[in-house]
């Protein structure tokens, strides 16, 4: 079955690890209106230039479903080799897990982006090294 927009406003809002009072504060809008946005409402363009700001989310992936979830400029992939690779490849993982795993890789990409809004270039190098050592034994 193909992913909705509600449905990946769903796994954005997972994987940034906010609860729907925490983006309700963020947009301004009541948690109820993030449910909303969750089932059967579409983000008002302002509201997804707020997540794009703060969380760094690719307005392409949650209208079309293309691109990696999270945007990030040229130098930031320059300084972190595979970054948007390894967005995607958890991407990929994340929907073939069932339900009872979804969360472990909701949990690596909420790390992944907390590292990133903290500019820590350091720890996201040694997390991508743990990735890809986990990957390599499968």
């Amino acid at each position: 079955m193909e992913q909705t927009t509600f449905d990946r406003f769903k796994l954005f809002r997972k994987t940034v690890n906010a609860s729907a009072s925490e983006l309700g504060e963020l947009l301004g809008v009541h948690r109820n209106a993030i449910y909303s946005y969750e089932k059967n409402v579409q983000v008002p363009n302002d509201k997804l230039d707020l997540l794009k700001e703060k969380y760094r989310l690719n307005v392409n992936w949650y209208r079309f479903g293309t691109n990696p979830m999270i945007q990030f400029d040229a130098n930031e992939e320059a300084l972190i080799p595979g970054l948007p690779i390894i967005s995607d490849l958890l991407n990929n993982i994340l929907h073939r897990l069932p339900d009872t795993d979804r969360h472990l890789v909701s949990e690596l990409k909420a790390e992944i982006v907390a590292l990133q809004q903290r500019n820590s270039k350091d720890e996201m190098m040694e997390l991508l090294k743990r990735i890809d050592s986990n990957i390599k034994k499968l």
